[in-house]
C-alpha cells in the first residue's frame, strides 16, 4: 500500500493542472557567474530577493578584486506563461 500511496503522489503531483499550484509554494532561481566563483539561490519567500543578491555580489566583487567573473547568469529557464500565476 504504501508503495502506491507514494507513486499515486508521484503521479498527481507531475500532472500539468498541479505544477503551477505546487511551483507557488516555494520558488528558487539560482544565479551564478560563469566560472561558479560566485552562486546565489533566491528564494524570496525566506527573504533571500534580488536586493540581497545583489549586495552579496558586490561584497564579492570588493573582496576578489582579482576576478574577471563581473556578470552574474541565470541558472533556470525562464517560463513564457509565467506571468499567470504570479502573486
Amino acid at each position: 500500500m504504501n508503495k502506491i500511496a507514494k507513486f499515486l503522489a508521484i503521479f498527481v503531483s507531475n500532472l500539468g493542472f498541479v505544477k503551477p499550484i505546487l511551483n507557488g509554494i516555494m520558488n528558487s532561481y539560482e544565479y551564478r557567474t560563469i566560472n561558479n566563483e560566485f552562486s546565489f539561490i533566491v528564494i524570496e519567500e525566506k527573504g533571500r530577493d534580488i536586493p540581497m543578491m545583489k549586495n552579496q555580489f558586490n561584497s564579492f566583487l570588493i573582496e576578489n578584486l582579482h576576478t574577471k567573473d563581473t556578470i552574474l547568469f541565470r541558472t533556470f529557464k525562464i517560463l513564457e506563461l509565467e506571468f499567470l500565476f504570479y502573486r
